[in-house]
């Protein structure tokens, strides 16, 4: 089988595609990935075939020059306008990638709307990948888009049904300037609403990366909606040997530090990491600072603090006290496997969403964006650290993943597809 993947945003949803990509091509499968230049070279160590669009430049550009992007409610109409330049050069290679005899299968992130357009322009079967639960909107248990909105579940239903309505007005508008730029590209009508609702999930197959434990299925999910599991692909298989590094070495040397990130495409959170350092020096814990940013971190690092730029989560939080992130969806998983107390203190998207399910798992606490200063990261996270309550939960649901490989479950319904539209038709 011929496979075209077209991840995007930060690396919670270009990892997934790696994984998922190595895997198939382990199967003989012919994958290509198409994305932002930005992840050129990873995809390249990925060992998978890369066509990009745009530069690791522009990328860098786009994030200093839109610090909205992390703010809540204005992300994804800020997301929409940094997009809609591209609409050429995706449309390209997207008719290039399909114009041959042998069609392939697109496999996308449901942001990646140019995937669905090309689904129905092309006649090409498209599988859309979600690595959250938030982008299924149920009017049966709702996504939180803000933590202030989470009691919106426990309403009747024509309360939670307005709020699913309205919130997905709002979307709509924000979103189909850029959906309709690649409609009309494509030569295909108009998206007029329901894009959030409906429209990104693809008819042939959407598939969920994370448990039923983690996101319990609602009855009015898509029908074609299938959960796999959490595939906690972080990039450990293609690192070289990390035995003498120094991080390596700075963790041998003291007690379990707190392990702080605000996502990997996340350029302006001073404030995070200045109140979440500060935290860990009043109570005097180590701390390890993991970003691509380090112009975002207090000059220079108190003693006991140490910045590396990327570590695969995997390698290092089961030997983490606690981590302190923006619940995404690949550090959750991984903190999920390896046991890890979480403090979640949420931006945008998919992030108040988590934030609320990891605290109903009992695995950890979460801060509203108001709370986030010494004083109040300082307070969760001693709390954090004392509740024999936390650890035992961290325990019991890391025992959950032994058996899973939401990869290979993931694959496997992928291969199936062709066979399936045959029968269907």
């Amino acid at each position: 089988m011929r496979i075209v993947l077209l991840p995007a945003g930060s690396l919670g949803g270009v990892h997934p595609f790696l994984g998922i990509g190595r895997a198939l091509q382990s199967r003989g499968h012919d994958v290509t990935v198409i994305t932002s230049g930005y992840y050129k070279e990873l995809i390249d160590r990925a060992g998978l075939r890369a066509i990009t669009f745009g530069t690791r430049e522009d990328y860098l550009k786009v994030l200093a020059a839109n610090p909205e992007i992390t703010q809540q409610g204005s992300g994804l109409r800020t997301l929409a306008a940094v997009w809609r330049p591209w609409c050429a050069d995706v449309v390209r290679l997207l008719r290039d990638s399909v114009a041959t005899d042998d069609s392939p299968i697109l496999v996308a992130y449901p942001l990646a709307f140019w995937a669905r357009v090309a689904r129905d322009a092309l006649n090409v079967p498209l599988v859309t990948v979600n690595t959250n639960p938030s982008f299924i909107w149920s009017v049966q248990a709702p996504p939180v888009g803000k933590l202030q909105w989470q009691a919106i579940r426990h309403r009747p239903y024509p309360l939670k049904f307005l709020y699913v309505a309205a919130v997905n007005f709002v979307l709509d508008r924000a979103l189909a300037p850029l959906v309709n730029d690649y409609c009309a590209a494509f030569g295909q009508p108009p998206v007029r609403r329901g894009i959030m609702r409906h429209w990104i999930h693809s008819p042939d197959r959407s598939i969920g990366l994370f448990p039923d434990w983690f996101a319990p299925p609602q009855s009015d999910w898509p029908a074609q909606m299938r959960l796999t599991g959490f595939p906690l692909f972080d990039e450990s298989e293609l690192q070289a040997d990390q035995d003498d590094t120094e991080w390596e070495k700075w963790l041998a040397e003291g007690d379990p530090p707190v392990v702080l990130l605000a996502g990997t495409a996340n350029s302006n959170a001073q404030v995070f990491f200045k109140a979440c350092v500060e935290a860990c020096g009043q109570l005097g814990r180590r701390v390890l600072v993991l970003t691509r940013f380090p112009e975002q971190l207090p000059a220079p690092l108190p003693p006991g603090a140490l910045h590396v730029d990327y570590i695969p989560l995997g390698a290092v939080l089961p030997r983490a006290a606690a981590v302190v992130h923006h619940g995404g969806s690949g550090t959750l998983s991984q903190a999920l496997r390896a046991g890890c107390p979480q403090l979640i203190l949420p931006f945008n998207f998919d992030q108040p969403d988590h934030a609320v399910r990891l605290a109903q798992l009992g695995v950890g606490y979460y801060i509203s964006p108001s709370r986030v200063t010494c004083g109040g990261v300082a307070e969760s996270l001693d709390k954090l650290l004392r509740s024999s309550d936390i650890h035992d939960a961290c325990r019991r649901v890391a025992s959950r993943f032994e058996g899973m490989d939401g990869i290979a479950q993931t694959c496997d319904l992928i291969e199936a597809l062709p066979g399936e539209l045959r029968q269907s038709r």
